[in-house]
Formats: C-alpha cells, sequence, structure tokens
C-alpha cells in the first residue's frame, strides 16, 4: 500500500513538472512567434530570403518554413531551437565561423543578432512562411536583373574620375632598389636570373628609361613565353596522359603547351586566344596555330577502360570537363555545379549549364596530321618573316577594312535585283588523247568521265591531253568517281576498290604550271591529297573507307603561272604507291573563277553563289546588315573582295614554296570530320560520342530529359545571342563584351596576371568569382585594368606593361618563393648547364637541362623534384598553387643527384676565379656578399678543403650547393 501511494505521489509531481514545462512552453512559443513578427520576419526578409528561401535556395537552405530552418542545409543543421548558443547560424551571423552570413557584407548589427538570439531560445517559432506560396511547387531557378548586376556579371565600369594608371587606384610603398628591381623583373617576366654584369649595368645607369628599356628587353625575349605559359598551363589543366589507372601517354598533346608559348610571345590578342582554344578547328582550321589551341578542350584527364554499361556517363563526364574547364580558367566560374541541379549558389540553371554543354555533343580528341613548316625556326628565316608579314597584312586588313569594303560594295552592287545567267564554274575538258603506261583503256561517258578498263597495273601513269577552253586557268578539279563496274563501286581499281594517287602534274605548252591549296572531299588517315603535289613520290593520297562514293580534288593554280585559251594542256596522273591502286573513272575540269569562291562541296559554287548567300542573310534581317550577322556575312564577302583575294593569293604564293612538315597533333574536334582517338574498351561497339545531347535528370544518364539545344549562362547575356553553331558560338559568346561574357573573361585574365606579379590577385579567388568566392579588394582597379585589356585590341602585354611600369610593383615587398620551374631553372642557369632549345615532345628524365616546362606531365609519374616544391597534378583547373615548406625541399637540394650534378657545373664556372665567394654570391644571388658571408665562406671552403685531404673540388662543389639550398636563392627579393 505504502509502495502504492509512493507511485502515486512520483506520478503527480511529475504531472505538475510536465504542466508547468507545457505552460512555459505555450508561453515561450508565443513570445517567440510575436518576436517573429515583429523583428526577425523583416530582418529575414530584408538579408536573408534572397538566398535562402525566395528565388533561390543556396546551399539547400530553406528559411521560408520552421521546418526548413531546423532542416538546415548543405552545412548541416544551423539552428537548435531552445539553444542559441549551439545553433550554428548565431557563428555565421556573427562572422565567427565561416560561412558568413550574409555574404561578402558586413555583418548585421549586434541588436539584431541579439534578437535572432532571443528569438531561438524561446523557440525559434514562425506565425506565416516568410512568402505565402508554399503549396506551389518551386519552378526552375529563375535568373534575375539582380544577379545581373552582381559585381563579377555587371558591365565594366567606363568612367574613373580621372584616374588613368595603377598608382590613382592604390597606394604605394617606397620603392625597391635598383637591384632587387632587376632580379625582380627578371624572375616575374622569364623565370631566369640575370646575368651579374648585365644586373649592375642596369643598377649602376638606373633611371627611367633603363628600367622602361630592361622590360622591353625581357617582355620581347622568347624566354618570356615559355615562363607564362607555365601559369596557364596550370589553369588549363595541362597534361600529357589520359590518367586514371592505366594513365597511357598522349603523344601529341605537347602541341598544346607549345602553342600557349608562341602566343604569349607573339602577343596574341586574348580574345583570338581564347576563341582558338574553343573552337579553333571551325574557325581557321587552315591554322596550324589554330588547331594545335584546341588540346585545351582535351587536356584533362579521361578513363580508357570503359564498359557499355558506363560508356554514356563517362562520355558526359569528357564533356563536362571541357565545360567546366572554360568555365573555371577563362569565366571563374563554377558551371559545372550546376549539372545536377541549380547551383547552389550562383545564378547558373541546369537548363543553362545543358544548353553549353550541346555544343560539344561530338567534340573527340584525335591525333591529325598538320603542316607546322611555317613555325619551325630552323626553315629559311627569311620566308617565314614575309609568310608572318603576309598574314599580318591579311589580317589587319580583314580587321580594319574588309568590313568598309562590304558595305561600299553592297551599296553599289550587292543591293542589285539583276539576275545573271548563271553558269557552272566548271569547264569538263574532252580529251584529245589519253592514254596510260600499264596499258589500261578509257572509255568516254556521256558526263565527260572516262572509265578505265582493261590490264590494271601494279603501277601506272595516265597522261591526258586537251586544250584550254578559257581565258586564265584558276583551279582544276580532278573527280575519281564510283561506277558499278568497279570493285565495291570504286573509285579506285584495287581489291578493295581504294586508289593511290601519287603524282598530279600538269603543263601548258609543255610548261610545268604551280599547283597550289590541294584540298579534296575526303582524305585517307595519313593520306592526304597534299601528297600529289609534294616531292615524295611515294606519298599518296588516298580514300579507305569511303569506297562507292564519288570524290574530287581541287588543287588552284599559282598567279604566276600563265594559260590562255587554245594552249595545249598536259595532265600526268601517277600511281606508284600500291600494287594496282589505280583510279577507275576520272573527269578533269578547270575553272577560270576566283578560288576562294569554289568549293569543294558544291560544284554549283562561285561567286552568283556567294552573292546569293549574302542576299538571303540580308533579307532574313529584313534588309538590314546587322551586326549580328556581320561576321558571317564578311566570311563570304571576303572570297569575291578582289583586295582579299589579292593577299590571300600572295600568302598562299608564299606559303606554297615552303618545306612541308607533316606532324601528328593531338587537337579537339567533330568526331563526324576527324577519326576519334580510340580508347582501349571492353566492347568495340562503344560509340566515341553520342549524336545528342539530353537534359538529365540529377545528373542521371538514366533519366534523359529533352535534347538539349545550344544556349548560354543567362546571367551573362544581355543582348543578342551569336547566330553561329556549336563551338563557334560559345567562343563569340564568351568574347562579346556587349551581349555576352567578354566583360568577365576581361576581368578574370587581369586578375590572374596581377595575382603573377604580386602573390595575391584583386580578387583573391582566382577560380570563383561567384558567390562563393571574395570580393575583389580594388573593384575600380579591376575594371580599369578589364576595360585597359580590351579597348588596347586585348593585348595582355599592354597590362603586363601598366603593372611593371606602375609604383605599387617596383614597391619594396614582402619576400615571395618562386615555383617549382623558376627554382629548377634558376640552377640550371647559374650551374651553365641551361638548354635553351624550345618546343617539342618533354621528356620525364630529371637529368634533362632544358627549361622545366618541357618536362613530359605524366599524371601517375610527375617529376619528384618539382613535386617537392607543389607542382599541380593537372587534375582540375588550378588558379593558384599552394606554397609549402618542408625539410624534404631542403635535403632534396642536398642530395638530389640531378641537383649535385649543377652544384658541379657551377663549382667548375667559378674554380677559376680569384675569389669564388664573391662571385658565387654574384651569380645566384645578384649581389655581393657582406663582410661575414665572405668570411663564413672562405672559411666553409677552407674547412670541407681540409676535410676532404686537400681536394679543393670537391669542397668548393659543397660550397655551391650550399649557396643554392639557401632561402635567398629561392625567393624573390
Amino acid at each position: 500500500m505504502k509502495k502504492s501511494l509512493f507511485k502515486i505521489s512520483i506520478l503527480a509531481a511529475l504531472c505538475l513538472i510536465a504542466h508547468g514545462n507545457d505552460v512555459n512552453h505555450v508561453k515561450n512559443m508565443t513570445m517567440s512567434r510575436d518576436l517573429f513578427r515583429n523583428e526577425i520576419k523583416p530582418l529575414f526578409n530584408e538579408h536573408c530570403l534572397k538566398c535562402h528561401g525566395g528565388d533561390k535556395t543556396k546551399s539547400s537552405f530553406d528559411l521560408n518554413t520552421r521546418e526548413g530552418l531546423i532542416l538546415g542545409g548543405d552545412q548541416g543543421v544551423a539552428v537548435i531551437p531552445g539553444n542559441p548558443k549551439q545553433s550554428p547560424l548565431i557563428d555565421y551571423l556573427r562572422h565567427t565561423e565561416e560561412p558568413f552570413m550574409p555574404p561578402k557584407e558586413s555583418k548585421l548589427s549586434e541588436s539584431s543578432i541579439s534578437l535572432i538570439e532571443k528569438w531561438i531560445a524561446l523557440g525559434a517559432a514562425y506565425d506565416s512562411p516568410l512568402v505565402n506560396n508554399l503549396d506551389q511547387k518551386k519552378g526552375p531557378m529563375k535568373v534575375t536583373d539582380d544577379d545581373r548586376s552582381y559585381w563579377a556579371y555587371a558591365p565594366i565600369k567606363l568612367e574613373f574620375n580621372n584616374k588613368n594608371k595603377i598608382d590613382d587606384f592604390i597606394k604605394t610603398n617606397a620603392l625597391a632598389s635598383p637591384r632587387i628591381l632587376g632580379r625582380r623583373l627578371h624572375f616575374d617576366l622569364i623565370g631566369l636570373p640575370p646575368e651579374p654584369d648585365h644586373l649592375d649595368k642596369f643598377v649602376d645607369g638606373f633611371s627611367e628609361k633603363i628600367y622602361e628599356s630592361m622590360i622591353e628587353d625581357l617582355i620581347s625575349s622568347p624566354k618570356f613565353g615559355e615562363r607564362w605559359a607555365r601559369h596557364w598551363l596550370d589553369v588549363a589543366r595541362f597534361g600529357e596522359s589520359h590518367g586514371f589507372e592505366q594513365d597511357y601517354d598522349r603523344k601529341f598533346a605537347f602541341h598544346y603547351r607549345d602553342f600557349v608559348i608562341r602566343s604569349f610571345n607573339s602577343d596574341m590578342p586574348y580574345d583570338e586566344f581564347t576563341r582558338w582554344q574553343i573552337a579553333g578547328d571551325e574557325l581557321a582550321p587552315e591554322d596550324p596555330m589554330a588547331m594545335m589551341a584546341t588540346g585545351f578542350l582535351g587536356a584533362g584527364v579521361y578513363p580508357t577502360q570503359i564498359t557499355i554499361s558506363e560508356a554514356e556517363r563517362i562520355r558526359y563526364d569528357a564533356m563536362d570537363d571541357m565545360l567546366g574547364t572554360i568555365g573555371s580558367a577563362m569565366l571563374a566560374t563554377t558551371i559545372a555545379c550546376a549539372r545536377c541541379h541549380d547551383h547552389k549558389y550562383d545564378p547558373i540553371p541546369t537548363k543553362d549549364y545543358y544548353q553549353m554543354l550541346s555544343a560539344f555533343t561530338t567534340t573527340v580528341r584525335s591525333d591529325i596530321d598538320i603542316d607546322l613548316s611555317s613555325m619551325n625556326p630552323n626553315s629559311d628565316s627569311k620566308l617565314r618573316e614575309k609568310i608572318y608579314l603576309s598574314k599580318t597584312h591579311l589580317k589587319t586588313y580583314e580587321k580594319s577594312e574588309l568590313k568598309k569594303s562590304f558595305k561600299e560594295w553592297y551599296k553599289t552592287q550587292g543591293k542589285s535585283k539583276k539576275g545573271e545567267n548563271v553558269t557552272s564554274p566548271w569547264v569538263i575538258l574532252t580529251a584529245e588523247e589519253i592514254k596510260s603506261e600499264g596499258g589500261a583503256r578509257f572509255t568516254r561517258k556521256e558526263d565527260g568521265s572516262y572509265l578505265v578498263s582493261g590490264n590494271n597495273s601494279n603501277f601506272d601513269t595516265y597522261t591526258f591531253t586537251s586544250r584550254n577552253p578559257v581565258n586564265r586557268i584558276s583551279a582544276i578539279n580532278l573527280e575519281a568517281l564510283k561506277d558499278d563496274s568497279l570493285v565495291k563501286g570504286g573509285p579506285g581499281r584495287a581489291s578493295n576498290g581504294n586508289i593511290a594517287l601519287t603524282d598530279f602534274k600538269v603543263s601548258v605548252n609543255g610548261q610545268t604550271i604551280k599547283l597550289i591549296n590541294p584540298r579534296a572531299t575526303f582524305e585517307q588517315k595519313n593520306l592526304p591529297i597534299a601528297a600529289a603535289i609534294d616531292s615524295d613520290p611515294k606519298s599518296a593520297w588516298a580514300l579507305d573507307p569511303q569506297f562507292g562514293k564519288n570524290h574530287s580534288a581541287i588543287f588552284d593554280v599559282s598567279k604566276n603561272s600563265n594559260s590562255k585559251n587554245g594552249d595545249l594542256l598536259e595532265f600526268k596522273i601517277h600511281f606508284n604507291n600500291n600494287n594496282k591502286h589505280n583510279i577507275g573513272r576520272l573527269r578533269i575540269s578547270i575553272s577560270d573563277k576566283e578560288p576562294t569562291t569554289l568549293s569543294i562541296n558544291n560544284k554549283d559554287s562561285g561567286p552568283h553563289k556567294i552573292i546569293e548567300d549574302i542576299k538571303k542573310i540580308i533579307v532574313s534581317d529584313n534588309g538590314e546588315i546587322k551586326e549580328s550577322s556581320i561576321e558571317k556575312l564578311l566570311s563570304l564577302f571576303k572570297k569575291i573582295d578582289p583586295k582579299w583575294i589579292e593577299l590571300s593569293s600572295q600568302l598562299q604564293e608564299l606559303e606554297s614554296t615552303q618545306k612541308k612538315e607533316i606532324t601528328k597533333v593531338m587537337v579537339c574536334s567533330d568526331g563526324t570530320k576527324v577519326k576519334p582517338m580510340r580508347h582501349h574498351t571492353s566492347s568495340g561497339s562503344i560509340p566515341d560520342f553520342y549524336k545528342k545531347t539530353y537534359f538529365l535528370n540529377r545528373g542521371d544518364v538514366r533519366q534523359k530529359g529533352e535534347v538539349a539545344s545550344l544556349g548560354f549562362l543567362q546571367v551573362l547575356t544581355r543582348g543578342e545571342e551569336p547566330k553561329s553553331k556549336g563551338r563557334t558560338a560559345i567562343a563569340d559568346w564568351i568574347t562579346d563584351v556587349d551581349n555576352g561574357a567578354g566583360h568577365l573573361l576581361a576581368r578574370v585574365i587581369v586578375n590572374r596576371i596581377w595575382q603573377y606579379y604580386f602573390g595575391e590577385g584583386i580578387v583573391t579567388t582566382p577560380n570563383d568569382f561567384g558567390f562563393q568566392g571574395q570580393k575583389p579588394q580594388n573593384p575600380e582597379l579591376l575594371d580599369w585594368l578589364a576595360l585597359q585589356l580590351i579597348d588596347n585590341g586585348w593585348s595582355l602585354k599592354h597590362v603586363h606593361r601598366l603593372i611593371l611600369e606602375s609604383k605599387a610593383y617596383r614597391s619594396i615587398r614582402e619576400p615571395r618563393r618562386l615555383e617549382a620551374e623558376a627554382i629548377r631553372d634558376n640552377a640550371l642557369a647559374i650551374s651553365g648547364l641551361l638548354d635553351g632549345t624550345m618546343y617539342g615532345p618533354g621528356t620525364l628524365n630529371e637529368n634533362m637541362t632544358r627549361r622545366s616546362i618541357y618536362f613530359f606531365i605524366k599524371r601517375s609519374k610527375l617529376v619528384p623534384i618539382m613535386q617537392l616544391f607543389d607542382w599541380p597534378d593537372s587534375l582540375t583547373s588550378m588558379g593558384k598553387r599552394s606554397v609549402t615548406t618542408t625539410p624534404s625541399q631542403a635535403l632534396s637540394f642536398i642530395n638530389d643527384p640531378s641537383i649535385r650534378n649543377m652544384a658541379k657545373a657551377f663549382a667548375k664556372r667559378i674554380k677559376d676565379s680569384k675569389d669564388p665567394v664573391k662571385l658565387s654570391y654574384r651569380i645566384a644571388y645578384g649581389r655581393e656578399p657582406t663582410n661575414i658571408e665572405q668570411t663564413n665562406g672562405i672559411n666553409f671552403l677552407k674547412q670541407q678543403t681540409e676535410s676532404y685531404s686537400g681536394n679543393k673540388e670537391r669542397a668548393l662543389i659543397d660550397y655551391c650547393g650550399a649557396i643554392m639550398s639557401a632561402n635567398e636563392f629561392i625567393y624573390i627579393e
């Protein structure tokens, strides 16, 4: 009975406590709800709702409802009702823990934070949602004008209150000494130390003029490109192997590295540098540099052993790598974060991601043959100079005069509605005589072609003679045609229907005429049409596997070759490459139209067709010449513009005299036009690419939506979108300052240049200008530099000069450690071992004495000495390298065999000096030793010599190793 009474008493007490707690809870929640209505809700609406529950829900943290508040987001739980001290939100608001809230703004007042604390302590009650459309499911992200006004996405500021140089924007410290400036300039611009005598001359005669002269000498040095290319290769995640377990080599990827070096040395306009990396194969397929530039897209990792079940996902991964790297490297925007869902932080809807991704649908890596003779430094220097000047004149005309010429032409001729009798630009020749050295027979068919029959000798030569029916021959068309009588329909007589045309020679009245600019409808891999007019009797044009189809080759006739109506023409067609690979049906035509107007894919092409196409574009634009169409109009018009034809012909004539150097180059191009690089897979049926790109739900290839059509980031698009297609459209948009992303492109690159000079960018997150990145420390200066870049033809060297000539650059500053390449190159330079050979394949040999940029970058076998000093792993774009300090760095400099060899060479360089200590300081540090350093050096040499039983050479090697192991050797300043 007593036990029962005790239990009843306990239960009654607990009920009273619970009732008291319930009363307190209700009271607290009522107070919390009132506080929310009157104070907290207005605070959240003003400072928080925009990113967390309104149009966007960043970091998956939705403040719209109490349920969303308590659930938290990507950072975890943010609020614990009743316990503000354990609620991370309070730390975020006080800016004592990241992510700071509100981001990129001053923190809330302490009184406001205290109110939020009190509200959480009372239970964090809501009286209603922050917005009242709870029952409506949120649709896709909407990009707003407010988003477009964010500093990175907003247009560049144009007025700067009469500020016209860098020092007008920032305060500077006292200037560094001339000696320090001399070394700083050398390491910053070319990554190598100054020669002691050269530095002394600079210091002794220091003046503004001498300072600027040194800048020009260094910025004009070929070594400048080697130094600054390495910075960009970090950003481009450049590697020369596929990565993953097998990590197969990409033997011809180094051409992209060479492209970057050449581009920086020649001061290629940055907009063109960008465009070519995205779509060089589409924009300028005839330019080796443009083709090499596309290696940017394929520089990332790619798995080489793929099963059929994962093939499509990996293909999307590959396209994502291309688009994501463009975003990080060129726009400092994390576009790839919108692959599975709308971007958590930045205004990038998933829709925008997939529309941009569609531009890369058929883009694949391929090793193709390219003629690099125009880039060979060992070829005829005078000829190269002429070619360079000819290209410059042509580009200048295209940039400055072509548009004006077009508008003048359109006023006088383009508007004419008068039709003309349109005839084919080609005249088919009838042979006066046609014979075969191998005894074959020829039968003329109704279409003017000749079917070959009879003996099919191993090697043969056809001779075709005719009379010239036109006043001047400008081009020749040789066709190899299909026929049912041939194996597989031909057009060849080989057992598989192929041909192997080794030489095609033409003479007029017995005088050989020069053929240039060969092009064909199709070329078998490694067997191009150019082989038909080269000096190699065995190289050939072939067509495997395109059998049973008509093929055509056009050759332009050199302007210096004369021909007139009635002249005797003789065509020699040689087949000396492969047994019985003779053409089975051929036709020869000539034209007197400008070769630029003749299309290899359209027999009815010619000036009339170009004029017709121009008029169609203008009609579609309501009879106006619109800026959005001008590029396409000019690309057509130039082919009939006399001045452009003259300049283009001059260039072709010069290039035709240059000996061809056919070289394998890794490019990225349309997989329907090149042979994709094959990978080791478990099934030969795995496609290299898929024909369409789809919107994917959650990024899952098993959850396909609609087919994605081309589009761009809405937040960076303001006016008309480009009318071009594919990657060319992306290239046009990203460099368009007025309507596209050009303003952000400029901001990002000038920030990178600033960072490499000062150790930190104006924006300290160089790969992320979005909401998770940092705001610019000096937004006016950033915009001024970006505007300077754009207004000066996108010249990067102009921006370099602006920075280098400023007092900001010349000011005293904290020491800055060199990067891995500059450290090693410095050691090679002072040792006298540095091999200055530029370009070409790299190597994994650590004893290589070329500059470190020429190491082969094999992702699974990075060079150890380089890794010690924070060499990038080349897996993703790296905006800024880490700078670590470890004991192994010093130990490596003391014990590494290659560094030891450099110390030996350094010792050999100074051994005959009367004062090796003094000379070593001058070479290694650019200064003379202090008295204490001089004494210590002499004593060190003396002690080491004694320890080696009088061997001075070994002592001097140890001393040089010690000099190279000092901090001063690897730090600027």
